[in-house]
């Protein structure tokens, strides 16, 4: 981070080449990118070819968490709804016991909106969604037919 300017490229460069050679640890430019905020394109382009790094755009992700998008939204939302209904499949509801479900929904669906929350509050309407995937599956219905659930 700093000012998009020649200097503090060449200085970041530097600064890099001296972490290499003092801790024998390798940047692999190849897998680093460039983000330039209220920059030129072809700023951007000059000194991520400086770097020998790609260029991307806002928002990109980083182990996983939307760098740059607004996680009020519920369209950052969707990958994470997404992975949890890929999770659950029509044929592991008709194959395990009640108690086989909660198991899978407290050790498997629990653990998928972990990280991202630990980063970002949840929305209250995609905390509802989460919920009806998990009680969905745990009363044996559908998205399109839902069972009645016999436990509030």
């Amino acid at each position: 981070m700093g000012d998009a300017s020649l200097q503090n490229f060449i200085t970041i460069k530097c600064i890099l080449r001296c972490l290499d050679m003092a801790s024998s640890l390798k940047v692999n430019f190849l897998k680093s990118c460039c983000v330039g905020l209220c920059v030129p394109d072809e700023e951007i382009r000059m000194f991520a070819s400086i770097l020998n790094c790609k260029v991307t755009t806002l928002p990109f992700l980083y182990l996983g968490i939307p760098i740059g998008g607004k996680p009020r939204r519920t369209a950052l939302w969707k990958p994470i709804l997404e992975k949890m209904r890929r999770k659950l499949s029509a044929w592991k509801q008709k194959m395990l016991s009640v108690e086989g479900r909660v198991c899978l929904i407290n050790n498997v669906l629990t653990a998928i909106p972990l990280f991202f929350v630990s980063f970002f509050r949840i929305p209250k309407g995609v905390l509802k969604e989460v919920k009806r995937i998990m009680r969905t599956f745990l009363w044996g219905g559908s998205e399109l037919d839902p069972k009645i659930a016999w436990v509030k």
